[in-house]
């Protein structure tokens, strides 16, 4: 149940979870720096109820849920060049030499936040919490699904992808996630047509035009665009198909099962670049980079998400964290030295304010005072 975090208010507001999209309820496990525009409430007996500490209010209260959405914020924004970082070293002239292989970087990534996630929810059984449902023998092709696109594909899509482009550009293109979900939806017949979502879309793929056509004399970097928009096409599928295994089964349950199989399924990943890992000329900023997307972005901000969902509005989760794509332009701009062109600055209006627009009914829900 979303709390208004407002310090004098303190009252909750129930959030029905056949209002909205499935798939707010999953965070970018590390590449989503845009919350979707409906969020789903997290069932009783996972992660976001037992460590919410209820409801409640006051300033402190206030303070809390905004420090807990300045996080997620800040974590998803240096996703991006945290991920550059962790497959360059730091030192783009020499290749993958001083980093993680994309592939490799790829399993290693979930299946250590897999395991994170497991020891989380055995610490909340073995506190009281309910145990974990059994998943259903007609769920696991869905799952098995779901797995799929969330690592193999996502990831490959993503880490080859900013290894060939800049991490501005990954930022930008998954603030795309809320429009290409609302598309998706639409044509599975999941959504009724919205001519002032219509228009954000329209707006967003324009500024996704404008990014990509800043890189059309190099072709690698525009093959490293085009993976990344393939990184946010597979995202947004991928939340759609897990969303009603969260609410069945928790929030927890299912994204910690879907990276424990996802890094299973790439493990063949690592006869294709496990071999260009060079452990002793691995740079700081590499296994820097590693940590932060394995720990801050696959795990700590998937814990912050989750208990977001059960304290805050969610017309202020969504309209917040849509900010995503502006920290990490700038974050790109000062931690990997990534121009700031004319074509990055139109690409990065355009599609925040089809955000806002798309965004626009949350926005004018919230209460200010």
């Amino acid at each position: 149940m979303p709390t208004d975090p407002d310090g004098g208010a303190g009252r909750d507001r129930p959030h029905d979870p056949r209002s909205g999209s499935c798939a707010g309820m999953i965070p970018p496990p590390g590449d989503a720096s845009a919350a979707l525009p409906d969020a789903p409430a997290i069932p009783s007996g996972t992660i976001g109820g037992p460590l919410s500490g209820g409801g409640g209010g006051g300033r402190g209260f206030a303070f809390g849920n905004a420090a807990m959405l300045v996080s997620f914020i800040v974590i998803a924004g240096l996703t991006h060049p945290a991920a550059k970082d962790a497959i360059d070293g730091g030192v783009p002239q020499a290749g993958t030499r001083h980093g993680f292989p994309p592939l490799t970087l790829g399993f290693a990534r979930f299946a250590i936040a897999a395991l994170l996630l497991l020891l989380t929810q055995a610490l909340l059984t073995r506190r009281g919490d309910p145990r974990p449902r059994t998943i259903e023998r007609g769920d696991w092709p869905r799952l098995l699904v779901a797995a799929a696109l969330c690592v193999p594909l996502n990831q490959a899509f993503f880490l080859i992808g900013i290894r060939l482009s800049s991490p501005s550009h990954g930022g930008l293109f998954y603030g795309l996630n809320p429009v290409l979900m609302y598309l998706l939806t639409l044509m599975l017949g999941q959504a009724r047509w919205s001519p002032r979502v219509g228009l954000a879309a329209v707006m967003a793929l324009g500024g996704a035009v404008l990014a990509v056509a800043e890189n059309l004399q190099d072709q690698w970097s525009l093959l490293g665009d085009g993976l990344l928009l393939g990184a946010v096409l597979t995202w947004a599928a991928f939340t759609l198909v897990l969303g009603p295994l969260s609410t069945k089964y928790g929030a927890l349950r299912a994204i910690t099962l879907v990276m424990g199989l996802g890094a299973l399924m790439n493990l063949p990943a690592l006869l294709v670049d496990a071999h260009e890992l060079r452990p002793s000329e691995l740079t700081a900023r590499a296994v820097a980079g590693f940590a932060f997307i394995t720990v801050l972005t696959s795990f700590v901000n998937y814990i912050l998400w989750t208990v977001a969902l059960t304290r805050i509005d969610v017309n202020r989760i969504a309209v917040t964290v849509n900010a995503g794509p502006l920290v990490a332009v700038v974050a790109s701009y000062y931690w990997r030295g990534d121009p700031l062109t004319h074509w990055l600055a139109g690409a990065t209006a355009l599609i925040v304010a089809a955000i806002a627009l798309a965004n626009w009914d949350k926005l004018r829900a919230l209460r200010w005072t």
